[in-house]
């Protein structure tokens, strides 16, 4: 019984939680125009080497201690020099809404501040990248849309990535990061 409730609390603020970020970011894309250009970064793979920490599970550890790419960093840096709009759209918990925003101001100090919205699942970005869409259609996109580094065997999320190559954006995907962040 008590199992079967903590379970229904976790979904009840999961919910809450999702809603409240996506009404953050209704609020926030609402000040972009047709004039502006959008760039939307992904972090775990993307702006953070976050693979290579996941062989530990405690996720809290994992996302307070993973180290950055450099590469993805001066570009972000040189989108915010440009003075483009720069988000962070990733897929976590949003129980690691505090650990990921002390690692964004840790790592990333020399760079204002820039909106961070979380989403419990890789598909859940779909709706954010459709809603940016209304504001302005000049939207650059980097996100690996991958998983199961840590297992050795990398893996796609598939029909989202079809689905964002549809979009008109400008998607920068996998193997476009692995090369700035000069990964082989």
């Amino acid at each position: 019984m008590w199992q079967q409730f903590k379970a229904i609390l976790r979904d009840i603020i999961s919910s809450i939680s999702k809603r409240i970020y996506w009404l953050i970011y209704l609020r926030y894309i609402k000040k972009i125009n047709h004039k502006n250009e959008l760039v939307i970064f992904d972090l775990d793979n993307t702006i953070a080497d976050t693979f290579p920490y996941l062989q530990n599970r405690n996720l809290k550890e994992v996302y307070s201690k993973v180290t950055i790419h450099s590469g993805m960093t001066n570009i972000l840096e040189e989108c915010l020099m440009t003075k483009k709009k720069v988000i962070i759209l990733s897929a976590r918990s949003f129980k690691y809404h505090s650990i990921t925003k002390n690692w964004i101001n840790r790592n990333l100090s020399k760079i204002q501040e820039i909106p961070l919205f979380l989403v419990p699942l890789a598909e859940d970005k779909l709706p954010y990248l459709n809603k940016a869409l209304e504001h302005t259609n000049r939207i650059t996109y980097y996100d690996d849309l991958s998983y199961n580094h840590e297992n050795g065997k990398v893996k796609f999320y598939e029909n989202l990535i079809t689905q964002v190559k549809q979009l008109p954006i400008n998607y920068i995907g996998y193997n476009e990061i692995n090369y700035i962040n000069n990964i082989k």
